[in-house]
């Protein structure tokens, strides 16, 4: 599951493929999409995204991922040992 335990990927320089880029993104990784549902509906991340909302428009999608595999032929799974605060310590 693409979309964990900090960002998997951040930039504000989104260069448009097809269409008009968003002018920034972030990427998290989640164990699964009941965990990217229990962080989006956490009453603690419902207040500070009240407070991001002033400022910022929000996109959010979870995709889900597949394995990866190595050069040896080896599978690499997502991570399923992400907490559930992808911005806390």
């Amino acid at each position: 599951m693409i979309a964990a335990g900090g960002a998997a990927g951040s930039g504000a320089q989104v260069v448009a493929v097809d269409g008009e880029a968003p002018k920034r993104v972030v990427i998290y990784q989640y164990p699964s999409v009941d965990a990217v549902h229990a962080w989006r509906n956490d009453p603690a991340y419902e207040e500070v995204r009240k407070i991001g909302e002033k400022y910022a428009k929000y996109r959010t999608f979870a995709v889900e991922g597949i394995p990866h595999m190595t050069e040896a032929g080896d599978i690499v799974r997502p991570r399923t040992d992400a907490r559930s605060d992808p911005l806390g310590p």
